[in-house]
């Protein structure tokens, strides 16, 4: 039998009830039954939400040493215990409260779990703490005697030798070469064929980030890849949107599809041909498979328990718009490599958009660099491909026309090592870049 992983935590008030519970458990670490990790282990100069996180996230078993210290601490009670939590809903992890202090549990989100010691009497109660200690013990050791076998590892791995991947990539290969409009990969679509012909679309099982200040056209790239993905491609859709609710994400794919102005849209100031616009724009949008979740997400937990919910091959195509509102700027690793984990367990194609800082309009090259992206940087190791958008300082009037600025597109990152800089057109009053497909057009789609 494997060891079993296991997370101690607790509030550091209760660092003698941890080397206790150590202790209590020891024969059972000396058998080679179980591994115990708590923060204490993390080294000088180690980052310690990082290192706890991965841990949390590797854990078979996860320890809670409940008392009032704990119920008090920000970090055990709002991060390790809802990523602890998190993984023991979805059968990943199990979470043992052990009560060692008198606390007031009514309510709290693990109050229903069977707790250690028995009764959930509390250690510091007990006439004789080792019998406190045995009991939690002896609680312990019939759930490692509950666990199921461990399967042999080379049951656990799938392995496949090269002559099948070479036979793969070469079927793939045929297939496209035979029959190119078997290529249902998201584009961006009609008037940015140049651009798309070195970023390639976004392949099932790639994690695409396209950044860019705010305004600048990030969200509208991330809106012609939807629209081609479900239109053109009839692929199913999921949106995250974290920017914008359902409502208005809706209302600019409306505007964008039907080169409708976004300004008199909104203030209902339509005319006959705008009314035709949004009738044709409906029609080709009421069929699609977009689904648009507009619920927030702001933790790495919360995000795994979003993905958790998307069956493998559920959806073709999913966009996270607005990554930077997922964080409190704690666990900008965690949520990068949570999506990039995703998209390959999912076989779906990841889109994600960032807005960038201010930082970059004080100097003077202002065009979007890696090192824009800030505490998002590790999206850099993540991603299969980054796409920037910069547009040179535009100042609107309060009735902005049809009339078109240059928007510069920038593939900075990609599997092949292709960086590439294009020109295109930025209609600001449609959020459009380079025009998408006029409604009548179908045809086209």
């Amino acid at each position: 039998m494997t060891a079993k992983k296991a997370l101690v935590s607790y509030s550091h008030a209760d660092e003698t009830h941890r080397k206790s519970l150590h202790t209590a458990l020891s024969n059972m670490v000396r058998r080679g039954l179980l591994k115990i990790w708590s923060d204490h282990q993390i080294l000088p100069g180690q980052h310690i939400d990082d290192h706890i996180a991965a841990q949390l996230k590797e854990a078979d078993i996860v320890f809670l040493l409940v008392s009032p210290d704990f119920i008090e601490s920000e970090y055990c009670y709002k991060k390790e215990l809802q990523i602890a939590l998190e993984r023991h809903e979805n059968g990943r992890s199990v979470v043992v409260p052990v009560v060692v202090r008198p606390t007031e549990l009514h309510g709290a989100p693990f109050s229903r779990l069977l707790m250690l010691p028995a009764d959930a009497r509390p250690v510091t109660t007990w006439p004789n703490a080792d019998e406190a200690w045995l009991s939690v013990a002896s609680g312990v050791r019939k759930l490692l005697e509950s666990s199921p076998a461990d399967q042999p590892s080379a049951q656990a791995i799938e392995t496949k030798r090269m002559k099948v991947h070479l036979a793969d990539a070469f079927d793939q290969l045929q297939k496209r070469y035979s029959d190119p409009d078997a290529y249902r990969s998201p584009r961006f679509g009609f008037g940015l064929e140049k651009f798309d012909d070195f970023v390639d679309g976004v392949w099932p099982g790639e994690f695409m980030a396209i950044a860019s200040r705010p305004d600048h056209g990030h969200v509208e790239l991330a809106h012609a890849l939807v629209i081609d993905a479900a239109l053109k491609r009839g692929l199913k859709v999921l949106v995250l949107s974290q920017r914008l609710t359902a409502n208005q994400f809706t209302n600019r794919l409306l505007c964008s599809l039907g080169r409708i102005s976004r300004f008199r849209f909104i203030r209902g100031e339509l005319d006959d041909e705008d009314w035709s616009r949004v009738a044709s724009s409906i029609r080709m949008l009421k069929d699609s498979d977009i689904t648009i979740d507009d619920e927030r997400v702001r933790s790495s937990a919360e995000l795994d328990a979003k993905f958790a919910k998307s069956e493998p091959g559920g959806f073709d195509l999913v966009l996270l718009d607005g990554i930077e509102y997922f964080s409190d700027g704690a666990d900008e690793r965690a949520i990068a490599l949570s999506i990039s984990d995703f998209s390959r367990r999912s076989k779906a194609a990841v889109v994600g958009t960032i807005s960038l800082g201010a930082e970059m309009e004080a100097r003077g090259y202002q065009k979007p660099m890696l090192h824009d992206l800030g505490s998002w940087r590790l999206v850099e190791n993540f991603a299969s491909k980054i796409v920037f958008c910069h547009r040179g300082f535009v100042e609107h009037s309060a009735t902005p026309d049809e009339l078109s600025e240059k928007c510069t597109l920038s593939l900075v990152k990609s599997p092949s090592g292709v960086t590439i800089s294009v020109e295109a057109k930025y209609f600001h009053e449609y959020g459009v870049i380079n025009g998408l497909i006029m409604p009548g057009s179908e045809e086209d789609l």
